[in-house]
């Protein structure tokens, strides 16, 4: 593809010399193509990327999508309008704010000394996802892939109806092969949590049951020799085909299925297509267009293999595959956990393992690509009887997929650290990785460089390549948003000379930084990068073997029985809740457990639900702590209080009216029902997991005085203070008891809203504290209006104020940069 400048009109064979000819270019024309560019490549990234529309449970195409038009010039906020050119990016600061204060939204609760389980009968506010998210458009592959075999009797049904025959008993008695009721949950909780220290008679008795009454559902492991440079190895493995059917029939897996390979779009049109599941990708297309011609109603089991530093290409062991090499090219007859029938073809599809396991197996040299290797023979190591030297349909060099924690997280990204200084740190795992990477972009936005050289490059270099990494981690992606990630790593390479010329880095030479220029490729084959991730069989490698380990005493089968035992526990588990399930309804036939619901991958816009205690953190919190500079420093809480009592009962009034009236307001208490923490859910993606919170809670003192807790009043484009309930004193003399104000208020202070564009350099909005006549700017709000929290990063302006520090900056700093880089979400939707 050639590249060239609206400019100059010269061309460029790539899009990285194209970018850096527009950085280093001194003629206007070209200066004004690079501010353009830069303009689009820090629009939010949510304008094209792909999103699900919350109640998609069909695949009919929806007519024309929602076009989302360009950003619009700023019209006002809560603070008018009448802004002149000086006062961007901040607010005009004499005029007042409003609010409104009549949102109804009801706040669940929860008591936070009790499990989310007991709190399902509190009702709270589920936001629906938005209603103009773009439509989808789904092709369907066609032809008899995928079809259910004709020569065998196609009844659906649960596949625990089979399980139930081999369960002695278990017609007269649902409980069994345990005598009652009783007798099995205290066996499921003695597996499940290996901590009794009481069983049956025993535990020897207890395993007895489980050894010779649970049926299996898994294939047992079996012991196998290796013999490695002249020394012999004890395996344990499971037949893969065994493991295939398996899973591929249990009823709990059979809503999820993907049957045939599918083309999603955005639009009718299928301008914009849309990639997430592996039968989205275009591997998923292209195999079965081959397999059709010779296999009519073959269908397709990808299989996706995971190994770390087991060094399975030198065992030389070519017993291990064979059968994955015949079913794939003959096919089996399996049965799904809906007991239909069909003629499947497991085929190797993708490898995930960190770069060494990578060279291992397609013999690529260290240093080099495993990937462009194909294309480059003569650096192929010799390989004697790979193990996948036969298996069909297979281009190993193809197979290799992109690696988000050891490429990026504990790859370029640890290297981009290090760039920055922070080399002390040892044996940082890749959470803490992530953590760091948060504040990164602050690090440099104002830094002093030698010869006072300007930061842009420096921050450009950084901001492009965390683009990529949290682009590279979207659940869902269309061309769009393919795009943009080339263009975030191509506007690193166009900037990454600067660690050259500061003398941080001068060979970037690094095959994991190499291989990111693939990701776009593979995510059209394949699908999206979290199908793929390390960390997935990496927590599978501590729940089946380090936590095997522990709990039994070695050697290996006894670590086997373990798991077979915790399996068939698990799985019997299963049966005992839908034998009761089908024991209770009219329903004949319940196919699974898990209830019906047609999957879609998560809309990363993630409305939260806001999630309070049942009772306040205390109960009793006097006016003179609240307005206390030393504890919540909600210093205007009294009269803040006073207008919202006058707004909420006169919403009509103006500002000045609301003042006039707030002074007649006299409170008939003198405290008020704190809370410390806002919580936000999506219980729709997400279930119970809290994904974001917000704290106003002031410093936790001993009895000497000492600071043991730090005072944290968190932001969310206002700073929480304070969060409260109105006492019953108030309500009952200030407000109608058909009209009740929100249960949870917050007193507020404000900050100021998004400046037109953001900074040219960074990508990040300004905002800064609103005061007025000296003031700050402060309300009392419904906790149902925030939305979730944000962090906002301190703006230096060059070196750090010595006499700043982390309890301080808030209220020292006079701007701050919004930080999109929080979390995925604030990325997806304001980045």
């Amino acid at each position: 593809m050639v590249f060239q400048c609206a400019g100059c009109h010269e061309y460029f064979p790539r899009r990285g010399s194209y970018l850096q000819h527009l950085h280093k270019s001194s003629d206007p024309r070209c200066q004004h193509e690079r501010d353009s560019l830069n303009n689009l490549v820090h629009r939010p990234i949510r304008r094209n990327a792909p999103c699900y529309h919350s109640t998609m449970t069909s695949t009919r195409t929806t007519p024309d999508s929602d076009v989302i038009s360009d950003p619009q010039p700023f019209g006002g906020d809560y603070f008018g309008d009448d802004y002149g050119e000086e006062d961007f990016p901040f607010v005009n600061d004499e005029e007042p704010v409003h609010v409104d204060v009549h949102h109804d939204a009801s706040v669940a609760e929860e008591d936070e000394n009790v499990p989310a389980s007991d709190n399902e009968d509190i009702e709270g506010h589920k936001e629906s996802l938005p209603s103009d998210s773009p439509p989808v458009t789904i092709e369907y592959f066609g032809g008899e892939a995928g079809a259910p075999l004709d020569n065998m009797p196609q009844l659906k049904r649960s596949e625990y109806t089979n399980y139930s025959a081999a369960v002695e008993g278990s017609a007269e008695n649902p409980w069994a092969p345990f005598n009652s009721q009783m007798d099995w949950e205290v066996a499921h909780w003695a597996k499940v949590h290996e901590a009794l220290g009481l069983s049956y008679k025993n535990s020897v008795e207890l395993n007895k049951i489980i050894d010779t009454k649970i049926p299996s559902r898994r294939p047992a492991f079996t012991h196998h020799e290796a013999c490695v440079a002249g020394e012999m190895y004890d395996i344990f493995s499971r037949d893969i085909l065994e493991c295939v059917r398996a899973l591929y029939g249990d009823p709990e897996h059979a809503q999820y299925l993907s049957f045939t390979p599918e083309r999603h779009y955005t639009d009718a049109g299928k301008t914009q297509c849309l990639y997430h599941d592996m039968c989205t990708g275009e591997w998923w297309w292209a195999t079965p267009e081959v397999l059709e011609q010779s296999k009519p109603g073959a269908m397709i089991i990808p299989i996706i293999i995971s190994s770390d530093k087991t060094q399975i290409t030198l065992f030389r062991n070519k017993t291990a595959y064979p059968p994955l090499k015949l079913a794939g090219v003959d096919g089996i007859v399996m049965m799904s956990g809906d007991s239909i029938m069909q003629h499947c073809h497991p085929i190797f599809a993708a490898f995930i393992g960190d770069y060494p396991e990578q060279c291992l197996v397609t013999g690529t040299m260290n240093g080099d690509c495993p990937i462009c290797t194909s294309c480059n023979s003569v650096r192929i190591k010799p390989l004697q009887h790979p193990f996948w030297e036969d298996l069909p349909y297979l281009n190993i060099f193809q197979s290799i997929t992109p690696d988000i924690l050891h490429q990026l997280y504990q790859g370029i990204m640890k290297h981009m650290i290090s760039w920055k200084g922070i080399t002390t740190l040892s044996r940082v795992s890749g959470t803490e990785h992530k953590q760091m990477l948060r504040f990164l972009l602050s690090l440099v936005i104002d830094v002093r460089l030698p010869g006072n050289a300007s930061p842009a490059r420096l921050v450009h270099a950084t901001r492009s390549l965390l683009d990529f990494l949290y682009l590279a981690q979207f659940p869902v992606h269309s061309d769009s948003s393919i795009d943009a990630l080339e263009t975030a790593l191509d506007e690193f390479h166009a900037n990454k000379g600067v660690f050259e010329d500061l003398g941080i880095c001068s060979n970037f030479n690094i095959p994991k930084l190499h291989f990111l220029q693939h990701y776009a490729e593979l995510i059209k084959l394949f699908g999206t990068t979290d199908n793929f991730n390390t960390e997935a069989t990496e927590r599978l490698h501590i729940d089946f073997a380090k936590d095997a380990y522990a709990a039994t005493n070695p050697p290996d089968p006894v670590m086997t029985k373990w798991l077979e035992r915790k399996e068939k526990v698990l799985q019997h588990a299963n049966f005992v809740v839908w034998r009761h399930n089908l024991s209770t309804t009219d329903t004949t036939n319940i196919i699974a457990v898990s209830p019906a619901e047609h999957w879609q991958p998560p809309d990363l816009a993630c409305l939260f639900r806001i999630k309070m205690t049942r009772h306040p953190s205390r109960k009793s919190v006097p006016f003179r702590e609240i307005t206390s500079l030393s504890s919540h420093g909600a210093t205007h809480f009294i009269p803040a209080l006073a207008r919202f009592i006058v707004q909420y009962n006169h919403p009509g009034l103006s500002f000045q009216q609301i003042e006039d009236r707030a002074v007649n307001i006299h409170l008939p208490c003198d405290s008020v029902p704190v809370f410390h923490r806002i919580k936000f859910w999506n219980d729709e993606i997400h279930a119970t997991e809290t994904l974001d919170s917000i704290h106003a809670q002031p410093a936790v003192k001993n009895r000497k005085g000492r600071v043991v807790k730090a005072a944290r009043f968190d932001t969310c484009l206002i700073q929480v203070r304070a969060v409260f309930t109105v006492p019953q004193t108030v309500l009952k003399r200030y407000f109608d008891p058909q009209n009740p104000p929100p249960q949870h208020l917050a007193y507020v202070e404000w900050f100021s809203a998004f400046s037109a564009l953001p900074d040219p350099q960074s990508g990040l909005y300004k905002v800064r504290r609103v005061v007025r006549d000296g003031e700050r700017q402060v309300s009392i709000v419904p906790v149902s209006l925030i939305c979730r929290s944000a962090h906002l990063l301190p703006k230096w302006g060059g070196a750090v104020p010595a006499e700043w520090t982390s309890l301080d900056v808030l209220d020292a700093c006079p701007s701050f940069l919004l930080n999109v880089f929080k979390d995925m979400y604030t990325y997806f939707n304001v980045g």
